[in-house]
C-alpha cells in the first residue's frame, strides 16, 4: 500500500483532542492514513510526550503542528489554549501507573483466546519500568535439529514477554536496561522506532490487533489420508496479537551537553543481544526453504513464523554536535551479527529476504541539519555493509521543508541493503528492501487556501538506477500522486474529495500484461508490464453529529483483464457519540467489492461493528466490541470458509492511577 498522507490526515479531523487509537485505526482502514503514519502516531499516542524535555524531532511526530507551532512551543515551553487542546491526546499522562488488558475471540475459536497485558509505572528516583506480556496460540515451539531435520513440538498456548525495561533519567543523562528502539537523523542508517522523525531511544510497547481472522490449520499432511487438522482446513480463528521484536540490552545517552555558549554535544550508545523470529520461507537450505516437521512424524508445518529461531548480537551509537541553534552535524553507525544454530550450518536467509545473508552486517552514516529562517535542510549519507557478493552499498537522502512544503530527494544503489533503515522510499521492493535500487523525489504540500478550503497533495516520482529481473529495466520511471480537497467552513457538515493515481512504468500503459510479482525482465528486450491505478473518494463528515461517510471507486490494472481496468468499490459509514460522561459508543459498517464484474475472483464482503465503552472514573475505560463479518464472494476458499458469517468479540480495559 502506498503512503497516502502524512501529518495532514488528522489536521482535518476536529476536534483534535478526541483523537484516539480507534480513530487512527479507522482512518488507516479507510485508506485515509498510511501504515507508516499510523505506526508513528500510535507510538507517540501510547508513549506520550513530555513538553518540558522534548526535542523538535519528537514534537514533529505530532500530526498537524506547523514549524511556527514548534517554534512557539520550544521557545516558551508554555502552551496556549489551542496548542494544549491540539497536543492533549499526545501528552505524557500525569499518572503513576498505566495498565491495559486486551483480549478477543471469534465464533470459530476452539481454544482459549489470545491476550495482551501492558503496564508502565513511574517510580521514585526518576525511574520508569514497563512490561508487555502476550499469549499466543498459533505459534509453534522453536524448531530444533533432530536426526538431520528441523522438528518442532507443534502448536500450543504460550506466554511471551517481548517488552521489559527499566529507565533512569538524571538531568541530561538517560539509562535504559531491557528492551528499547533507536532511531536517528533521516532514518537512513539506523531506525527501529516507528517515528517519522526519531531522535534517540524510545521505550516502545507497541502491538497490533490483526483485522482479519487467520486459518487455523498450518499443517501439511504426510499423505492424502493423514488428518493433520481434525478441526478442518477451512476453519478460521482469532489470530495472535502482533508484536515486533526490538533491541534488548543496554542503552545510554547524554543529551545536549553544553560545550560552550552556543555549542552542545549529544552521545548515544547501545548493545543488544536478542533472540529473533523469522518466517519459515525467508530461510533457504541449499536451493529451497527447509521443511519443518512435527516431532516423530512426516507432517510438515506450513506458513508459520519460527519463534526465536536465531540470535543477534548488535551494537552501535550516534554522536551529534550542535554548532549553534542553526547547524547540527552527526554520525551514526551499528554492527550486527546473526547466529543460526550450529547444527544447521547450511541454513541462511533467502536472497529476497529483508535480512542480509548470514554474516556480519551494519551501516555507517553522516548527517547534517541546518536552518535558514523558515527553511530547514536535512541530509544523511550512509554506507551499508553485509556478507553478500556486493558487500553493501550507498544511500543518500536530502529533505527540505519550508512552512507547509516538504521536498525530499533520495538515492539508494543496488547494494544498499540495510534492514534497520526506514527512510522515505517507494513501496516497491528490491530483494526484500524498499529503500534499494531507487532514485526519486517526493513533494508534499498542505495549505489552508482560504477560510473555506484546505488542500493537501503528495507527488512521488522515482526511477530504477539498475536493472532487476523481478522489478524492471534500469531507467524505468514510476509515479504516485495523491490530492485531497476539503471544505471546512461549516462544522456541522464538511465534504471532501480525494484523487489518487499510481503509474508503474510510465513508458507503458498496456492492460493485463502482468500481475504483482510475476513480471520477469530480460536485458535488451522491451518491458511493457504496467500497473496503473486511479482512485476517487468522496467523504462527508459531520463533527457535530459524529458521522462520517466515504465512498471510494478504484480502477486498477490486473492481469485478469487484458483490455480494461478492474473496478473496485468501497463504502464506509461511521458514527460515534458520548451520551453521558460515563458512556461512549462507536459503530461502523463497510461494504467492499474488489471486483464488481466477477464475484469469484477477489474479496466481496460486508463488515460492521459496534463498541460500547464504560468510563467509571477519569483514566479508566472498559470497552466491549462486537464485529459481524459476512463474506459474499463465490471463491472456492470463501464457500468452504468456516465460520461465515463471522462473529467476533473483544474486551479492552485501560486504567491509570
Amino acid at each position: 500500500m502506498l503512503e497516502l498522507l502524512t501529518a495532514y490526515a488528522l489536521a482535518v479531523t476536529e476536534p483534535i483532542q478526541e483523537v484516539d487509537e480507534d480513530e487512527l485505526l479507522s482512518a488507516a482502514q479507510r485508506g485515509a492514513l498510511s501504515s507508516t503514519s499510523l505506526d508513528a502516531w500510535l507510538e507517540v499516542l501510547r508513549d506520550g510526550i513530555d513538553v518540558q524535555h522534548t526535542t523538535r524531532e519528537e514534537l514533529s511526530n505530532v500530526p498537524g503542528l506547523t514549524e511556527s507551532d514548534l517554534d512557539s512551543i520550544l521557545e516558551g515551553r508554555e502552551l496556549d489554549g489551542s496548542q494544549r487542546a491540539h497536543l492533549r491526546p499526545f501528552l505524557k499522562p500525569e499518572s503513576t501507573a498505566r495498565l491495559r488488558l486486551i483480549t478477543g475471540f471469534a465464533s470459530g475459536d476452539t481454544f482459549a483466546p489470545p491476550a495482551v497485558f501492558d503496564a508502565r509505572v513511574q517510580g521514585p528516583f526518576n525511574l520508569t519500568a514497563g512490561a508487555l506480556l502476550t499469549s499466543t496460540r498459533r505459534l509453534i515451539d522453536t524448531p530444533r535439529i533432530n536426526a538431520g531435520r528441523l522438528e518442532t513440538a507443534g502448536f500450543g498456548y504460550h506466554l511471551h514477554l517481548p517488552r521489559l525495561f527499566v529507565e533512569w533519567r538524571h538531568e541530561r543523562l538517560r539509562l535504559i536496561v531491557g528492551t528499547f528502539t533507536a532511531g536517528f537523523a533521516e532514518r537512513l542508517t539506523l531506525d527501529t522506532t516507528r517515528r517519522l522523525t526519531p531522535s534517540g531511544f524510545a521505550l516502545s510497547d507497541d502491538f497490533r490487533r490483526p483485522s482479519d481472522l487467520s486459518r487455523s490449520c498450518k499443517l501439511s499432511p504426510a499423505d492424502a489420508s493423514d488428518a493433520a487438522c481434525p478441526e478442518g482446513r477451512s476453519l478460521y480463528v482469532t489470530p495472535d496479537f502482533d508484536v515486533r521484536e526490538v533491541f534488548r540490552g543496554v542503552a545510554v545517552s547524554l543529551d545536549a551537553h553544553p560545550l560552550g555558549e552556543r555549542r552542545s554535544l549529544g552521545l548515544f550508545g547501545f548493545a543488544s543481544f536478542q533472540s529473533r523470529s523469522v518466517y519459515q520461507y525467508e530461510l533457504v537450505d541449499g536451493e529451497a526453504a527447509p521443511h519443518i516437521y512435527l516431532e516423530g512424524s512426516d507432517t510438515r508445518v506450513v506458513f508459520s513464523t519460527l519463534p526465536y529461531f536465531y540470535d543477534e548480537l548488535a551494537g552501535g551509537g550516534h554522536a551529534q554536535v550542535d554548532l549553534n541553534e542553526h547547524i547540527r552535524l552527526g554520525i551514526t553507525g551499528y554492527l550486527a551479527a546473526p547466529f543460526i544454530s550450529d547444527d544447521a550450518p547450511t541454513i541462511t536467509f533467502q536472497p529476497w529476504s529483508r535480512h542480509p545473508p548470514s554474516g556480519l552486517f551494519g551501516a555507517l552514516g553522516l548527517d547534517a541539519h541546518a536552518r535558514a529562517g523558515e527553511l530547514f535542510f536535512h541530509l544523511e549519507a550512509t554506507r551499508s555493509f553485509d556478507a553478500s557478493t556486493q558487500g553493501g552499498g550507498f544511500g543518500v537522502i536530502e529533505r527540505t521543508t519550508w512552512r507547509e512544503l516538504e521536498l525530499s530527494l533520495r538515492y539508494y544503489d543496488t547494494g544498499f541493503a540495510n534492514p534497520y533503515a526506514r527512510p522515505v522510499s517507494a513501496p516497491d521492493e528490491y530483494d526484500g528492501q524498499r529503500a534499494r535500487n531507487e532514485l526519486g523525489a517526493r513533494l508534499t504540500a498542505q495549505r489552508q487556501v482560504t477560510l473555506d478550503w484546505r488542500f493537501f497533495t503528495r507527488v512521488d516520482f522515482w526511477v530504477l538506477p539498475f536493472s532487476n529481473p523481478r522489478v524492471g529495466p534500469a531507467g524505468m520511471a514510476n509515479l504516485f500522486a495523491h490530492a485531497q480537497l476539503d471544505f471546512t467552513r461549516f462544522k456541522a457538515l464538511r465534504p471532501g474529495v480525494t484523487l489518487e493515481t499510481r503509474n508503474r512504468n510510465l513508458a507503458s500503459s498496456t492492460h493485463g500484461r502482468c500481475a504483482s510479482g510475476t513480471a520477469v525482465f530480460t536485458e535488451g528486450e522491451p518491458f511493457d508490464c504496467s500497473g496503473d491505478l486511479y482512485r476517487v473518494g468522496l467523504r462527508l463528515e459531520s463533527p457535530t453529529l459524529g458521522l462520517t461517510a466515504q465512498s471510494t471507486l478504484t480502477l486498477a490494472d490486473d492481469a485478469r483483464y487484458p483490455t480494461a481496468f478492474r473496478i473496485d468499490f468501497q463504502q464506509w459509514l461511521e458514527a460515534h457519540g458520548q451520551p453521558a460522561t460515563w458512556l461512549q459508543w462507536r459503530a461502523r459498517t463497510r461494504y467492499l467489492n474488489q471486483d464488481v464484474d466477477d464475484n469469484t475472483y477477489l474479496e466481496h464482503s460486508w463488515w460492521s461493528f459496534i463498541e460500547l465503552a464504560w468510563l467509571p472514573k477519569d483514566g479508566t475505560r472498559l470497552a466491549a466490541r462486537y464485529d459481524l463479518v459476512v463474506w459474499l464472494d463465490q471463491r472456492p476458499s470463501t464457500l468452504a470458509r468456516i465460520p461465515n458469517p463471522e462473529h467476533r468479540f473483544s474486551l479492552d480495559l485501560r486504567t491509570t492511577f
